[in-house]
């Protein structure tokens, strides 16, 4: 066995007592490494929402949805709706840089992004699930359902275009 003399002179360390490090951001406690969004955020992420909503559902569409110019694919449009919302959002400073910060961000910036796409998908007669073939649902629905599609981001809309697509190109099976 090792001789173990040595620790006759080691100091015993109480944790509790130590120098916390200036500027390291804990987690919150029961969150684990994770820092939760805190109830402000939540409770404006949620009034936002209601904005969004109400905003559908009072603004008049246009009559016409949105027509691509000929040799642009029908989902130009969202598309690119999508990617101003994203290039937008971007340009908002991102707070002072906390995880408490980014938390409330994260919670805050996807409502703000639902606001702006259904002034967008309102302005430019963009609807969704009419583009897909249903009509079976108002234009308030359809405008909200776009809405959180180009809020979403570029990434969200381009892989429901690419489902879309292989499902118009694979032909359904029979059992």
């Amino acid at each position: 066995m090792a001789d173990l003399a040595f620790l006759k002179h080691a100091v015993a360390v109480n944790r509790s007592a130590a120098t916390p490090v200036v500027g390291a951001d804990e987690p919150a406690p029961g969150t684990g490494d994770d820092i939760s969004a805190h109830a402000g955020a939540r409770i404006t992420a949620m009034a936002l929402l209601a904005v969004g909503v109400l905003l559908a559902v009072g603004l008049k569409e246009p009559a016409a949805a949105f027509k691509p110019a000929e040799g642009f694919a029908l989902f130009t449009g969202f598309y690119i709706a999508a990617q101003a919302i994203e290039r937008l959002l971007e340009l908002v400073p991102a707070g002072t840089g906390s995880k408490q910060a980014k938390a409330d961000r994260a919670v805050i910036f996807p409502a703000f992004g639902f606001i702006l796409a259904v002034l967008l998908a309102e302005m430019l007669g963009l609807f969704y699930l009419q583009a897909v073939g249903v009509s079976a649902v108002s234009k308030d629905l359809d405008i909200i359902i776009t809405a959180l599609a180009i809020g979403g981001g570029t990434k969200p809309l381009h892989d429901a275009i690419k489902r879309i697509e292989k499902a118009k190109e694979t032909p359904p099976t029979t059992t």
